[in-house]
């Protein structure tokens, strides 16, 4: 089973529901995040997120793993902004993953208390999974499956 969380506040899915499924299996990980230009709640882990991917990036570059482990900061912005400087950053709001995976995550999350204990924001605790998990997750940079909409200032065109 494919299973999709969406938090409904700044995101749109980009295929229709139903399409989805095919184009999160493409990618070849169990678990997909919404990409933003922003790192919230917790800029310092900057560092450990890839690096950018290039201008003739696709998602399934992401899948074969050959993206670096650190990186420089990016400008904020929202999907669709701009390509100089495309998402690269896990968006907590936006998930698709195989039914195993999701609640291996949330298994995770509860009991790192991820979910009930992490300030401000839940994102942090899907920072750290991403970031522990690397070859359980993948980020959607070009926006194939979802469109994060989080600190946008120019017209996106989808």
């Amino acid at each position: 089973d494919v299973v999709l969380l969406v938090d409904a506040y700044d995101v749109l899915l980009t295929p229709s529901a139903l399409g989805i499924a095919p184009r999160f299996r493409a990618l070849g990980r169990p678990l997909v995040f919404a990409a933003e230009r922003t790192l919230w709640p917790d800029a310092a882990l900057e560092p450990h997120y890839p690096p950018p991917p290039p201008p003739s990036f696709t998602n399934a570059t992401a899948a074969t793993g050959t993206m670096g482990t650190t990186g420089t900061a990016l400008p904020g912005g929202g999907a669709g902004e701009s390509e100089a400087y495309p998402p690269r950053f896990l968006n907590s709001g936006t998930v698709v993953g195989e039914g195993w995976a999701v609640r291996l995550m949330l298994g995770r999350l509860q009991r790192m208390g991820a979910l009930t204990r992490c300030g401000p924001d839940d994102q942090r605790g899907f920072h750290k999974f991403f970031l522990e998990n690397p070859e359980l997750c993948a980020l959607d940079y070009r926006g194939e499956l979802f469109a994060t909409l989080h600190f946008l200032t120019k017209p996106m065109h989808v």
